[in-house]
């Protein structure tokens, strides 16, 4: 029996032995509707359905963020994952735009997924960002930290 339709019959505050009440006047009602138990065939489907549509979710925001830094360099890409991965190799190849793939994301390029890429080219930035935010700062574009200098 779904929660909102027992939420009428409680008559106090929500507690276990009000709950408990409420549903067993729920029941009693004749034209109270009641939800199917799934067997483990649907259950194992709509577990599927939520993975994908996490993916999705997290695809599409991925997607958006990196048409937001796109955006700070003056490119605009429109919506949509198809847009993204039609224009992204070739904004990475232009030589005129302020965009420069590095060693490290041509070497992921030519390894793994365009997508997986741009995702990590998207996670640089915003921990680029979030460090200049959080310390106040102004960006520098030859900046080395202090343990990438020890490291050479």
């Amino acid at each position: 029996m779904s929660p909102q339709f027992v939420k009428p019959y409680v008559k106090t505050n929500k507690h276990d032995v009000a709950d408990a009440e409420a549903v067993c006047e729920a029941v009693s009602r004749p034209d109270m509707r009641f939800v199917l138990i799934k067997n483990a065939e649907q259950q194992a489907i709509l577990s599927i359905h939520r993975a994908r549509q996490g993916f999705v979710k997290a695809r599409t925001a991925q997607a958006n963020q990196i048409r937001g830094l796109l955006s700070e360099f003056g490119i605009v890409i429109p919506q949509g994952i198809r847009s993204i991965n039609k224009r992204m190799v070739a904004i990475l190849e232009d030589a005129e735009n302020k965009v420069e793939p590095e060693s490290w994301l041509r070497k992921l390029i030519a390894r793994r997924n365009k997508n997986v890429a741009a995702v990590a080219l998207a996670n640089k930035n915003v921990r680029i960002i979030w460090a200049l935010l959080s310390r106040d700062t102004k960006f520098h574009p030859n900046y080395t930290s202090s343990a990438s200098a020890a490291k050479a």
